[in-house]
């Protein structure tokens, strides 16, 4: 069944969508197994055929009295929405499943060859459609987006239609050539209007039962019953009831304009598509009771009139819905960044200002007042004076060109920042400037105080060791868990130079002491050997003390030498040696 031939059968157009349908995010996912698979490849098909199979009948109850053409033919819409939820390895069974509903619902009424070339004519047009729409379209499922809402206008509704209407037409005029042209037009006219209608709503439908939102507050159900009431109201006065004899006014027909506008700009796209729907369904009721303003003319003029108006008043309130709809998400989206932007910027513990074109500040974080001691009065009272940090900031300005990048970034600069106390604190400024339009730009302040504090107690400790190394006469090595030499005192490094020292014992920072004295117990020596194996007890925690004493001779004679080996007491491990 179709919108045209439903009392002609040789005129008779099918129109039923096959999809053509890129679903980015999961169109060539692997099937899943389970019951989820099960549903995608065996229920919504079927479904989706028996919505098919209503629908066609539904478009031949509505068939116009002076024209072979169904009001409203909604079968194809359905299919092509179903296939644009639906990832490509899923589309065969939905092709499969709407067959036989199309046989069942066509073939009681029309030749085999007439409803074999609908099916045909009928793939083609959804696969075009729905193929263009997914491929043209950044988010082909969200027609509350204008470049979409375009996409869908343009391609899936017209362009798809009127070729495949060319070839329907060719087919059932059969070179009469004065049925051709309305075959194409009305053909095309009323499944552009199904699919912009349908398509939106149930993949809009689709969308919020899987977000699972919560029902709207009661105000806002109330005010769609209310527009949708007084548009049912106006469409029954207008299009159901009789004239009286009265000639029909043509101004009558945009009465209800102003209430779609209202459902438009305060439901967004479903708003849209119900209210058309709705008034659709009234004109369609007036037309098949002989009244109201499509009634008037010639058969085929009252046809054209009939699915021209639908259009006219369709087209520009759904651009008007997805425009409306993209200024409330990119509203939406503005607020959701200013507040991220205030959490991160309140809550940073980094001290921030953002300071405007002249280089005045504008804004501080709680970071900022309290490295400086200023309070928030003094920012609003212009008391808060930054001239260390905006300075060096006016004279990157000077230097650098202006150019059209989103930022502009300005290098780290290590300067002293004067607090509210007096006291200068040194700290390293960084930020950028704003771009896009945007006078002003940030900065951020890093604090070295605690640095500083560290570096120079870090320095006095270093002193402070170095000094007290250098104040024992003992001879002393530090060495690392491995038996390296890290550190030795001004009095080992006399003792490694004079000619008493054992050659074992000649060690410079950089050298193991465990493998010196292994080389040398190798070669018989046993005072080697007896310090090998107490530096390694040390440093294998097996004991924190061991003590040596011996005798060597040298030049000047028989030398005793006393060592001894502690642990090192630092997360490293290590050993001392004196």
């Amino acid at each position: 069944m179709d919108d045209i031939g439903a009392q002609d059968p040789q005129t008779f157009v099918g129109t039923e969508e096959i999809p053509a349908t890129r679903m980015r995010n999961h169109a060539f996912a692997p099937a899943r197994a389970g019951p989820e698979s099960a549903l995608a490849v065996i229920v919504a098909p079927l479904a989706c055929g028996l919505a098919y199979f209503l629908a066609a009948h539904l478009g031949r109850w509505l068939v116009l009295p002076f024209a072979p053409v169904s009001a409203f033919w909604a079968p194809n819409a359905i299919l092509l929405a179903a296939l644009l939820l639906t990832p490509y390895r899923h589309w065969w069974g939905y092709l499969l499943a709407v067959l036989p509903f199309h046989l069942l619902a066509q073939i009681p009424v029309f030749p085999l060859s007439l409803v074999a070339a609908h099916y045909a004519f009928n793939c083609t047009e959804a696969l075009m459609g729905a193929y263009l729409l997914l491929r043209l379209a950044k988010e082909p499922k969200r027609f509350d987006r204008l470049q979409t809402m375009t996409v869908l206008i343009v391609f899936a509704a017209f362009l798809a239609p009127l070729l495949t209407s060319l070839l329907t037409g060719a087919f059932i005029a059969q070179g009469v050539t004065d049925r051709f042209s309305p075959i194409v037009i009305v053909r095309t006219a009323t499944n552009a209007f199904a699919i912009l209608t349908l398509v939106p709503l149930i993949v809009q439908s689709e969308r919020w039962m899987h977000s699972r939102r919560e029902l709207p507050p009661p105000i806002r159900i109330l005010e769609g019953l209310t527009c949708g009431c007084a548009i049912a109201a106006v469409g029954y006065l207008i299009y159901v009831l009789p004239l009286a004899g009265r000639e029909p006014l043509p101004a009558l027909l945009y009465a209800p304009l102003p209430l779609l506008i209202w459902g438009t700009v305060r439901f967004g796209i479903a708003g849209t598509c119900v209210s058309e729907l709705l008034l659709s369904l009234l004109s369609t009721w007036g037309i098949l009771k002989g009244h109201g303003p499509f009634a008037a003319q010639l058969p085929l003029q009252n046809a054209l009139s009939f699915v021209f108006f639908q259009l006219v008043t369709c087209i520009p309130l759904l651009f008007l819905a997805a425009l409306v709809e993209e200024r409330r998400h990119t509203a939406r989206a503005l607020v959701a960044s200013e507040a991220r932007f205030r959490i991160i910027f309140e809550n940073n513990i980094i001290p921030t200002l953002i300071w405007r074109e002249d280089f005045r500040i504008q804004e501080v974080n709680e970071a900022f007042l309290r490295l400086t001691g200023f309070t928030r009065s003094d920012v609003d009272s212009g008391r808060l004076q930054c001239d260390e940090l905006v300075r060096s900031y006016r004279d990157w300005e000077h230097r650098q060109p202006r150019t059209r990048a989103p930022v502009h970034e300005f290098d780290p600069v290590p300067m002293e920042l004067k607090l509210s106390n007096g006291r200068r604190a040194p700290i390293v400024v960084g930020g950028g400037r704003f771009g896009g339009g945007h006078s002003g730009g940030v900065i951020y302040a890093l604090d070295l105080s605690e640095f500083r504090s560290a570096e120079a107690g870090r320095r006095r400790a270093e002193g402070l060791h170095s000094a007290v190394l250098a104040s024992l006469h003992d001879q002393v090595a530090v060495l690392d868990r491995d038996g390296f030499v890290l550190e030795t005192n001004a009095s080992w490094q006399r003792f490694i130079e004079s000619t008493v020292a054992p050659s074992f014992h000649r060690l410079l920072p950089g050298e193991n002491f465990l493998r010196t004295c292994g080389a040398a117990d190798a070669n018989g020596d046993r005072i080697a050997s007896a310090q090998l194996e107490a530096v390694a007890s040390v440093l294998g925690r097996r004991s924190a003390r061991q003590h040596l004493e011996f005798s060597l001779p040298t030049a000047a004679g028989q030398t005793w030498f006393e060592l001894s080996v502690e642990v090192l007491h630092r997360p490293e491990g290590g050993a001392v040696v004196t």
